[in-house]
């Protein structure tokens, strides 16, 4: 239903209330009776969009004393016991169910049938891809040797927002149809000295991972030495 714009102020004129609200694309700001704007922010520690999974700590700050409904929809949403919105925001851990969107609303509850929203969120959510490997914290595929310090890493790039490092518990390395395996994060001696005699060659990398919250279990890459 859409009221004039002259309607709306002969009706709030007339019950007497001083209300002034203002509609954004996905916000509404709420002024309360004295003046002040009630307001909600929010933020989760992500750079980016959010992974399906993936463990996130949201802040939401507010600066009324009335209780909070909160609205979450795909998404698992639990309270961090002893944030208090009159000494600082509130802490929550969040996790994404599923592709698509989280959504958040924000209301502040005045009594039951009275719940003013004061923010509508919303949160990309993608699956994880593979995660990277890198050697000597690079990602380059181009390596002139390695040697006995050279460490395998695996994690996601940082402007993902995932900060994950993957503990790896064995490798596997394949170069003119020989294997070579070792565990943990570093290359065996034999390997180093076999890929230190060899130039232009390729070797495919394969690497397992313990248990994530991504769900992977292992991740390859293709390296060439020059």
């Amino acid at each position: 239903m859409k009221i004039k714009l002259k309607q709306m102020l002969l009706i709030i004129m007339f019950l007497g209330i001083n209300v002034f609200l203002f509609s954004q694309i996905e916000t509404k700001i709420n002024i309360n009776q004295m003046g002040v704007i009630t307001k909600a922010s929010l933020n989760i520690d992500s750079k980016s969009r959010l992974f399906v999974g993936q463990e996130y700590t949201m802040l939401l700050n507010v600066n009324f004393k009335e209780d909070i409904v909160l609205d979450v929809k795909n998404a698992k949403i639990v309270f961090i016991e002893g944030s208090k919105h009159n000494t600082g925001p509130l802490l929550f851990k969040i996790t994404p169910l599923d592709t698509g969107k989280v959504t958040i609303d924000v209301g502040r509850l005045l009594d039951a049938e009275n719940v003013p929203q004061l923010g509508h969120y919303s949160f990309q959510v993608s699956s994880y891809a593979m995660p990277p490997i890198y050697i000597d914290e690079s990602n380059e595929q181009f390596l002139t040797g390695l040697n006995e310090k050279s460490r395998i890493t695996c994690h996601y790039p940082e402007e993902m927002g995932v900060f994950e490092e993957y503990a790896v518990k064995s490798w596997e390395a394949r170069v003119n149809e020989k294997t070579f395996t070792g565990k943990g994060n570093y290359f065996s001696e034999d390997f180093i000295v076999y890929i230190n005699q060899v130039k232009d060659e390729v070797f495919l990398l394969k690497i397992e991972l313990e248990d994530s919250n991504t769900g992977f279990k292992e991740s390859e890459a293709v390296f060439y030495i020059r």
